[in-house]
């Protein structure tokens, strides 16, 4: 029985370590991101569409060349269902006259060196 179980914990840890990277690119469940925010919106804004946020994330809206590129946020809950409520408002949710993108905020792969 020893044997097996020996044999068994480097599988295990590999199989760990896929689930782990797995789990690293996917969505994150308790943060949205939120998008398409109108010039001259604050973060008190943001709070206000999502009173039970635990931390908002502010990227204003930047003028560019070719006009003005919309802002976007970050938003975190204290769990899960806090998130999942919030999304299942985004498609009613509307700055200053503006229709928002409400979705779950997505994890960046950080980039592995190759073994």
């Amino acid at each position: 029985q020893e044997k097996n179980d020996k044999k068994q914990s480097p599988l295990s840890e590999k199989t760990n370590k896929k689930e782990k990277a797995k789990a690293e690119t996917q969505l994150s469940t308790n943060s949205i991101y939120v998008g398409q925010l109108p010039e001259h919106v604050i973060e008190d804004d943001v709070k206000a569409l999502f009173p039970k946020a635990s931390k908002v994330e502010l990227f204003a809206a930047k003028a560019k060349n070719k006009g003005v590129r919309p802002g976007f946020a970050f938003v975190t809950f204290s769990d899960d269902n806090s998130a999942a409520a919030a999304i299942k408002l985004g498609p009613s949710l509307t700055i200053k006259n503006t229709q928002l993108k409400v979705a779950y905020q997505t994890k960046r792969a950080t980039p592995v060196a190759a073994e």
